[in-house]
């Protein structure tokens, strides 16, 4: 992204196996992430050149020597992130890690970022990889801890629509919520059974809270974690779609 806005294609060199735990992919389908349009919007954001791209799925084209779990030419697709053992999130497309809107993509820790699908079902498993399985995750934390309660989704982007989705199907929830400002997020919020309410209307959103639960959206896209925590009752929960959570 040379400017905001504005993506350009540009010639790379292939990536190949540099850990013994590395696969190398190549891509046949791959996503927009909200990190992704955070980036487009504003390349400053990002520190290092790198190429976007947080959720892809394709070919297994080359393996480092610890990898057991896959076979060249196995179909697969990649979560969108991880933890580091000192507790540093890495997510494809962002600081330096180059994502998967590429020929190829190098994938670390193969055996725990990949999983195997096939050529028919490969798109359909690249949204269970990313935003449609960080969404039912949340949605599924929130039914666990407090089923029959009520219920705050801070945050109506594709991950907070993901959990509102999965929420609806469910019925676990006597009250579900839905906080954002952007009209056409809170008509769609409406139609999966949330009550839209404007996040900059403060008198609306006080009448409401506290709940027992508030599902986080994507951490571009939500209100700040101080208003978060206001919406919640104390034993509450505060569930984190995406694996940073507090900002």
């Amino acid at each position: 992204f040379p400017e905001p806005g504005r993506a350009v294609t540009v010639e790379m060199p292939r990536p190949h196996v540099v850990g013994p735990d590395d696969a190398v992919i190549m891509v046949t389908t791959a996503g927009l992430t909200a990190w992704d349009i955070a980036r487009c919007e504003d390349p400053s954001a990002d520190a290092h050149p790198t190429v976007p791209g947080g959720e892809f799925a394709g070919s297994v084209v080359e393996l480092g020597p610890a990898v057991k779990g896959f076979q060249i030419n196995d179909v697969v697709f990649a979560l969108s992130g991880w933890k580091e053992p000192d507790g540093r999130a890495r997510m494809f497309g962002l600081d330096g890690l180059d994502g998967g809107h590429a020929d190829y993509v190098r994938v670390p820790h193969a055996d725990w970022l990949l999983l195997k699908t096939t050529a028919a079902v490969e798109e359909r498993s690249l949204l269970a990889g990313g935003t449609l399985g960080l969404g039912a995750g949340a949605a599924e934390i929130a039914r666990e801890r407090h089923q029959g309660g009520k219920l705050i989704v801070a945050g109506c982007d594709p991950l907070g629509i993901a959990a509102l989705a999965v929420l609806h199907r469910s019925g676990a929830f006597a009250e579900v919520d839905a906080f954002d400002f952007r009209p056409a997020r809170l008509a769609l919020a409406k139609r999966y059974g949330a009550r839209p309410v404007n996040v900059r209307d403060p008198g609306a959103a006080k009448l409401l809270m506290p709940v027992d639960v508030v599902i986080a959206g994507a951490l571009a896209e939500r209100p700040g974690t101080a208003w978060i925590a206001g919406a919640v009752r104390p034993g509450g929960t505060i569930v984190f779609t995406e694996p940073d959570g507090l900002e």
